[in-house]
């Protein structure tokens, strides 16, 4: 264990390379929050990587320490390269169309329930950020602050910090209990929420960025029953395809393909 062990997080992180490339390495070391407080390091990569990381999210998400640090971004994109690189990604087939959800293995990166994590403007204070651990997490927290028809600020704030907390599904569940208006409005915000959430996982995870460049020249739809983000009839073209040339109204469909796509021709992958 590191003689610097017991102290802030800023102040572990001083010793790393400028952006944190020697982080997660045995030349650097792994990064553990003690059982008595505070930060150390340790040579020896971890046995249970996956055990590792969920402590290390929670306890970033927790404590907020993230906030204080130089180089944040960095910060996040060295940790969700490390931890993405240590899981199977197959090669992109050559096909005309790629259907994803969470439980696609090969394509389950394209979904928002993927875990990799997203840091953001908080949605209450934007001069803060706060990290969610999917974009699924920060679309349902952005969502409640900017559509949801809503009361109680302090419950508001609760359900916030339960969304950062939980996982991808409990987060969506979350959201749900808020009430969004049906409107053509609503739903162009929506999208306009969730392709800032959606660029920034991307942004902050090259090994992704890098994954969805491959799947240039297919077309993306997520296989889901929610027919606005995704297609219930994935085969049916046709109709995406009519849903394509409307402007975003609630009649819309396969909307999160359509952003990945977008962002995809976007980016320079």
């Amino acid at each position: 264990m590191s003689s610097l062990a017991g102290v802030s997080l800023e102040r572990i992180l001083l010793r790393f390379s400028e952006n944190y490339e020697n982080l997660f390495t045995p030349r650097g070391g792994y990064l553990v929050f003690l059982a008595g407080g505070g930060w150390g390091v340790q040579k020896i990569e971890p046995r249970d990587l996956k055990g590792y990381y969920e402590s290390l999210v929670e306890t970033l998400i927790r404590d907020k320490e993230y906030r204080a640090i130089a180089k944040p971004i960095d910060f996040v994109k060295r940790i969700n390269c490390f931890f993405t690189s240590r899981l199977p990604f197959s090669k992109t087939a050559k096909k005309t169309a790629i259907f994803f959800n969470s439980k696609i293995a090969n394509y389950s990166y394209l979904s928002n329930f993927f875990t990799t994590l997203v840091l953001c403007e908080d949605p209450v204070e934007p001069s803060l950020l706060t990290l969610y651990p999917s974009s699924e997490n920060a679309y349902q927290a952005y969502k409640i602050a900017h559509l949801a028809k809503l009361e109680r600020k302090e419950d508001v704030l609760a359900s916030l910090k339960r969304i950062e907390e939980s996982s991808p599904l409990e987060s969506k569940r979350e959201g749900a209990e808020f009430y969004i208006p049906p409107t053509d409005i609503a739903a162009r915000k929506k999208v306009q929420i969730m392709k800032g959430i959606v660029k920034k996982k991307f942004d902050q995870n090259p090994i992704l960025a890098a994954s969805l460049g491959a799947t240039r020249g297919c077309h993306l739809i997520e296989e889901s029953g929610d027919c606005f983000w995704g297609s219930s009839k994935p085969a049916d073209y046709k109709e995406l395809e009519s849903s394509y040339r409307l402007p975003i109204s609630l009649l819309s469909r396969n909307c999160l393909g359509r952003i990945l796509m977008e962002i995809r021709d976007e980016m320079s992958l």
